[in-house]
């Protein structure tokens, strides 16, 4: 079972903003692509001082997947004048409404407690009958909140236009 601190999900709100994204296919994609973007940034001089970060597993082929390798994109929250390159593209985000639920300190064991928190997630959706939005890049996202095994993570499923809170 994931350690919630005993919290349900909760709809919450996404502003608008402009993201700087990435995507990377590897052994450990998280890592590597968090690295390459934080560093992407700190050669622009921007800050990540109070930006949202966001990411999610995106598909490989099956010749990846049997040499175990797989994706995962990742978003900076930049200026809305920050310019893009060959590897990064910057575009808005048009806000939504998401459930969301605090999965506590899922880096003690992330291949089990966040896996789990995406179940129990998806639980909720269903009993409450909720309406989701699926399946384009956006849609399911991951926002780590601190640093190393004790940082929390927010997990959040985006809801259609038509329902914006749970029952």
């Amino acid at each position: 079972m994931v350690e919630n601190n005993n919290q349900e999900p909760v709809v919450v709100q996404i502003p608008d903003m402009s993201l700087a994204k990435c995507a990377k296919v590897s052994l450990t994609p998280e890592d590597d692509v968090m690295s390459f973007m934080h560093n992407w940034a700190k050669s622009r001089g921007l800050s990540d001082a109070g930006q949202r970060n966001f990411g999610f597993d995106v598909p490989v082929s099956p010749e990846q997947n049997s040499k175990g390798l797989r994706g995962y994109a990742y978003w900076i929250q930049v200026p809305p004048d920050t310019k893009g390159d060959q590897d990064v593209v910057v575009e808005p985000f048009t806000g939504a409404s998401y459930i969301s639920l605090r999965l506590s300190k899922p880096f003690r064991n992330p291949f089990e407690i966040i896996p789990q928190g995406w179940q129990n997630l998806s639980r909720f959706i269903e009993t409450k009958q909720l309406k989701v939005a699926c399946c384009a890049p956006g849609d399911c996202l991951e926002e780590v909140i601190g640093e190393g095994e004790e940082a929390d993570m927010l997990i959040y499923i985006k809801l259609a236009e038509t329902d914006s809170s749970p029952r």
